[in-house]
């Protein structure tokens, strides 16, 4: 079923002053001018109906394929799910600027691409965030951090000795999982280290040189978070470092 707008209907009215008023007298150019004014209306109906089926096209292949040369200055609402990898609660860092948020962490040919979720749910996206993606060529990134640890499993814990009673509880372990932490420079930060400096660079202060970090943190299944580390280390030719701090 279609539906009529406006320019269907005039279309309408363009066929019936035609045939009635102006060449009410030649059957053979009122049904030329009758067909071709049909012609006309199903393709304006199709239209509409072409477009949407091409435009939801559009973004499954970019929400699955980024770097695709069609998807070039294309931009939309893409919802987590849609993205490529596994989601991990992560926090992500741009001029020093922490967000608290869900990530997640892909490989797409040679550059490393993070997507996180941003702002309020969206109805059009079935009430889920939108995201954001961050990509960081491997020449730019600065350090790579990792650590194996685990995380609190209470909830299947508590189901668990619910259902199964006390062999539920022992046999319920905390999860086993990965973090991993990539500092970066921006692009502009890359371009201005690699121009020539006719004056000695200034030292900034420790504050200064805080607010200009740019970081990606994600915890993600161990697995996961071994294939990334093991993928990022051979892109950068980099050595992951043992990451500190707080857990």
């Amino acid at each position: 079923m279609y539906l009529i707008d406006r320019q269907t209907q005039r279309c309408y009215i363009v066929s019936e002053l035609l045939s009635r008023n102006f060449i009410e007298g030649d059957t053979t150019m009122r049904s030329m001018i009758l067909f071709a004014t049909s012609s006309l209306m199903v393709v304006m109906a199709f239209a509409p109906v072409s477009a949407q089926v091409a435009e939801r096209d559009l973004a499954e292949l970019c929400s699955k394929s980024p770097m695709n040369s069609r998807c070039t200055d294309y931009s939309t609402e893409v919802a987590l799910e849609k993205r490529p990898g596994e989601a991990g609660g992560c926090i992500v860092t741009i001029n020093g600027v922490d967000t608290d948020t869900v990530c997640k962490l892909s490989i797409v040919g040679q550059t490393i691409v993070a997507y996180y979720e941003f702002g309020d749910k969206v109805s059009t996206l079935d009430n889920e965030k939108a995201t954001k993606e961050i990509q960081i060529s491997p020449s730019n990134i600065k350090a790579i951090r990792y650590r194996e640890t685990t995380k609190d499993n209470s909830t299947a814990r508590a189901v668990n000795t619910f259902v199964f009673g006390l062999p539920g509880l022992l046999m319920t372990r905390d999860k086993k999982v990965s973090e991993i932490e990539i500092e970066y420079n921006s692009d502009s930060e890359t371009a201005s280290q690699t121009t020539p400096q006719k004056t000695e660079p200034e030292t900034l202060p420790a504050s200064s040189s805080e607010q200009k970090k740019n970081r990606i943190r994600i915890v993600v299944k161990r697995k996961t978070g071994e294939n990334l580390l093991s993928q990022i280390q051979e892109l950068t030719g980099l050595k992951a470092e043992a990451l500190l701090g707080p857990r």
